[in-house]
């Protein structure tokens, strides 16, 4: 995709790096004039540049007003009126720094392309500075020669803001400011009405991104929710109460903390009350309880569903609630103890409305069996329920909790759900299964050996906005194929790939010039990606993270029409994670070595590179599926 910039672009503003920040830099606003002095002892001299510079190293907030740039009189692009909010910023803001462009005459210049870089002091002049944290964008105002460029302050520390302009001719232009990110106790705001959401790698924590920036928020939250015009977070605790033991278990306190993702502020708690359950088999602490939630699409009520082992049984139960008050409005058991050694469970709301509880029995460390309950929403009564708990061969055993999946609803009348899974009858390779929740049976299985070939962890599929059909690829091999959610029919599949015997078109050579002729040893393989395949909001693009063999990785842009490959990104190495937005924006997230956190490049429609950030920590890429 030509729109598609090199991500090493950004460091190419390295080698100016001494330049802009040498200590020989002219004087500023702000700073103390030299003072001239007669004669003083040379150890006096040798104390005072000690003290300086200790007191340089170790309080560069002396620096936090200053501002550089590198344009002489004579540049042919200068910056002036240059405005930066906010004074005193905190983690999670913002930096909005304004300014006009002026050619040496003082005419204002236009047109020019604009971005903004966010790096770490220079632990010395002569030592190359850290790769940006964040790279931005900036955007032409409407007042002749005006610019704004928006930089995430996401982490507190000592920082310096590069903001550059250039022009077709090569001229470039640079300011530079220092400033100081105070911490704050409490979640930033959101700075956008349409964020993402990313799972992070730590244990109940969410990644708050704005798109257009590359602000990120950690927040905390074990599930998220886009329901009844809110985002919301919920967590569900268990605390002990007195003491545990690994014979007769303990008693645990249940509440459900739900939070506004966008204002970060809480909503409510949830009290569940004290539950007495058993210790897991194996453990001396950890409780053998379960736990699921889910919010009505309107946003009107909480279900949250917790089950408890005690003795050999397992008991269950589903909580309807009001998320902004925490009121329990009603309670159902879901009769019938069932004997194991765990439970795994979700709990979701059905396209008529009711309440379906999936549980899957656990057995040894495998699952052997599930149960499947409706619950009437209006007066919580259990309107039909179907299980087996000893079921190693049945499909939905191993399908109906699918992981990493997907798994989703038909479109239609009939509450049928689709799942893509390993079942037994597949001997390893990957199916697509639509089953019934209501009779707990399989309508079909298609068999995807074909797709999966020798690769079948490299299997992933998506399903069309509209829920009526799956689309399948190998990551590998990328062989695609069109599954016809409805029906079950496999309705077309072939080979993204050029075959060997053509004489290679166009689109073959540009495929080869972009991905190369042998991936680089840096590009291996690295395990199962996921999720790896993503499909635009209105369902005419599929984008396929590539990991061919034999050819560099990258992403892939699909035309569904013809399911052919009508543009490509190269990104040098495995991408680990991708997002398709609903306003048609590409997230790519890759995994960094060499960094903390993990590298997320957001990019417009058209394949422009919006923003590149550094996330605090590692992504849990399998949480980043919705």
């Amino acid at each position: 995709m030509s729109g598609y910039p090199d991500r090493r672009e950004n460091r190419s503003l390295d080698n100016n790096w001494n330049q802009t920040i040498g200590y020989n830099q002219t004087q500023t606003e702000g700073q103390v004039e030299a003072k001239e002095i007669s004669i003083v002892p040379a150890r006096i001299v040798r104390a005072l540049i000690l003290m300086l510079i200790t007191a340089f190293l170790i309080s560069p907030s002396v620096l936090a007003d200053d501002e550089m740039s590198d344009q002489g009189d004579d540049a042919a692009l200068r910056f002036v009126d240059v405005e930066i909010e906010p004074d005193e910023p905190t983690a999670g803001s913002v930096a909005t720094i304004s300014f006009r462009i002026e050619d040496p005459d003082g005419n204002p210049v236009s047109g020019l392309r604009a971005s903004g870089l966010l790096r770490a002091p220079s632990t010395a002049q002569d030592v190359a500075p850290p790769p940006p944290t964040v790279t931005t964008i900036g955007r032409e105002l409407s007042d002749p020669g005006s610019y704004e460029v928006a930089v995430a302050l996401n982490q507190p520390g000592r920082w310096w803001i590069e903001i550059r302009v250039d022009d077709d001719s090569g001229n470039i232009a640079r300011f530079d400011h220092f400033t100081i990110v105070d911490a704050i106790d409490d979640p930033a705001p959101a700075t956008t009405s349409e964020p993402i959401f990313i799972r992070s790698g730590e244990w109940n924590t969410f990644y708050r991104v704005d798109p257009d920036t590359g602000g990120v928020v950690e927040l905390p939250g074990e599930h998220l929710f886009d329901v009844g015009g809110r985002w919301w977070l919920a967590e569900i605790s268990i605390q002990e109460r007195g003491s545990i033991s690994s014979n007769y278990g303990g008693t645990w306190r249940l509440h459900v903390s739900i939070r506004d993702a966008i204002s970060g502020n809480s909503l409510s708690t949830i009290n569940l009350g004290d539950v007495r359950a058993n210790v897991y088999s194996g453990s001396q602490q950890e409780p053998a309880i379960a736990t699921a939630i889910t919010i009505a699409s309107d946003g009107s009520a909480a279900y949250i569903y917790w089950a408890r082992q005690l003795g050999d049984g397992w008991i269950s139960w589903v909580a309807e609630a009001d998320p902004l008050t925490g009121e329990i409005r009603n309670e159902q058991v879901i009769n019938g103890a069932i004997a194991s050694n765990g439970f795994w469970a979700e709990i979701s709301i059905r396209q008529d409305g009711r309440v379906l509880v999936t549980e899957q029995v656990v057995e040894l460390a495998s699952v052997s069996g599930y149960r499947l309950s409706l619950i009437d929403r209006d007066t919580m009564e259990i309107s039909t329920q179907y299980r087996r708990t000893d079921a190693r061969e049945d499909s939905l055993t191993h399908c109906m909790l699918a992981y990493p999946g997907p798994i989703g609803d038909v479109a239609g009348d009939e509450p049928v759900r689709y799942s893509l899974c390993a079942p037994p009858e597949s001997n390893g390779s990957q199916s697509l299964v639509v089953w019934d929740p209501v009779t707990g049976e399989a309508d079909y299985s298609i068999d995807l050996e074909p797709i999966a070939g020798d690769h079948p962890g490299a299997v992933d599929g998506v399903a069309s906005p509209d829920g009526t059909s799956f689309y399948v690829v190998n990551t590998r091999s990328l062989r695609i194929a069109e599954i016809d959610l409805q029906t079950g029919e496999l309705t077309r599949q072939r080979s993204l790939l050029p075959e060997e015997d053509d004489d290679p078109s166009t689109l073959d050579r540009f495929f080869d010039w972009v991905f190369g002729a042998a991936a680089p040893a840096t590009a291996q393989a690295r395990g199962s990606i996921e999720p790896s395949v993503a499909i635009s909001p209105g369902g005419e693009y599929l984008y396929v993270v590539a990991n061919p063999e034999d050819r560099e990785p990258g992403v892939l842009v699909v035309d569904l029409e013809q399911l052919e490959i009508i543009n490509s990104l190269k990104t040098g190495e495995v991408v680990d994670g991708i997002i398709a937005t609903s306003d048609a924006r590409l997230v790519v997230i890759q995994r960094e070595s060499d960094a903390d956190g993990d590298a997320v490049t957001i990019l417009d429609q058209d394949g422009r590179t919006r923003v590149t950030f550094t996330l605090p920590g590692e992504a849990d890429v399998v949480g980043i599926r919705r």
